[in-house]
């Protein structure tokens, strides 16, 4: 016999009962957490995918969700004595090698942020919609101050971040970096935004097709400007940057020798400044960087792929 509701019930022989456990419901497939300053300054967001249906258990509920820099874990549970619900974050890092830079970033600025007095803000969103919130002070989610993100980590990041859009290609976070990357890094940055490089020189050699005109425009010391296409290197890999100027201030021939068929030329500096700046943007998105008083450093974009001309 059969109590169940809906007629369903009545007197059997035979009958097969199969109890099963309850499809799981994904309740939320996004979690978005916010940290905002004593003034409720919003100082990062980020949005983490929960990777796993919640974890429902007779006292609490669990989440999961990841993101490229950390997971999270998210357990609300009660507490039979006064039915008072305690929350648990848990925040773990993970390797940031091959995620990409514009993507990693705001999870980095959070991370950074994550200590008292600051404030993290929760919510759970199904297919966009916000379903539940909650704000709860970093003081009492720490006992101590932990870094998780270094000064270097971060400043790498930002600046491959904007290389990206620069140059409209996907910078990825390197597995580590020495000083010639970050020194490499900081050039193109630094270029590909427009800024100029001053730097001294001291002594060059270059070759020349016709060394005769170069003598006699440098005679008695003067300004050399040198344009070619440029890349540079950044832990292993080679990224093409543009078209950079370089100019040589009080430029002086030392010197003319013959390698082979070519003529090479020694220069020496008298004055010692150089200047270096990009005219033209590599990429779908390049764009002309003037030299001051230099009409003929307005020049038209290369196409995607073709190298500028020296």
């Amino acid at each position: 016999n059969l109590d169940a509701p809906g007629g369903l019930g009545g007197s059997f022989e035979g009958l097969q009962a199969v109890l099963t456990r309850r499809a799981p419901v994904m309740i939320a497939d996004e979690i978005v957490i916010r940290m905002a300053g004593e003034t409720d300054d919003e100082l990062a967001a980020v949005t983490l995918t929960v990777t796993e249906p919640p974890t429902v258990g007779s006292k609490g509920l669990r989440l999961e969700a990841a993101g490229p820099a950390f997971n999270l874990t998210l357990e609300f549970n009660m507490r039979d004595a006064d039915r008072t619900i305690t929350t648990n974050l848990g925040l773990n890092t993970h390797e940031l090698a091959g995620e990409r830079a514009k993507h990693v970033l705001p999870h980095l600025r959070f991370l950074s942020a994550f200590a008292a007095p600051n404030r993290v803000s929760m919510s759970m969103r199904q297919q966009g919609v916000e379903i539940g919130t909650g704000t709860i002070d970093v003081a009492s989610l720490i006992a101590d101050r932990t870094v998780y993100v270094t000064e270097v980590m971060m400043r790498v990041a930002e600046m491959l971040s904007d290389l990206d859009d620069l140059l409209g290609m996907a910078m990825v976070m390197p597995n580590a970096v020495n000083q010639h990357d970050m020194e490499q890094l900081t050039w193109a940055w630094t270029l590909a935004r427009g800024e100029p490089i001053l730097a001294t020189w001291s002594e060059g050699k270059l070759v020349a097709e016709r060394p005769e005109e170069l003598a006699a425009g440098l005679k008695g010391g003067g300004v050399l400007r040198i344009d070619a296409f440029e890349c540079f290197h950044f832990a292993g890999t080679e990224y093409p940057l543009g078209v950079v100027s370089r100019v040589l201030f009080g430029a002086a021939i030392a010197e003319t020798r013959q390698v082979q068929s070519r003529t090479e030329v020694v220069l020496r500096a008298d004055d010692g400044r150089a200047e270096e700046r990009l005219l033209q943007l590599y990429g779908p998105s390049a764009r002309a960087h003037p030299v001051p008083g230099d009409p003929a450093s307005q020049l038209a974009p290369p196409a995607a792929g073709s190298p500028g001309t020296g």
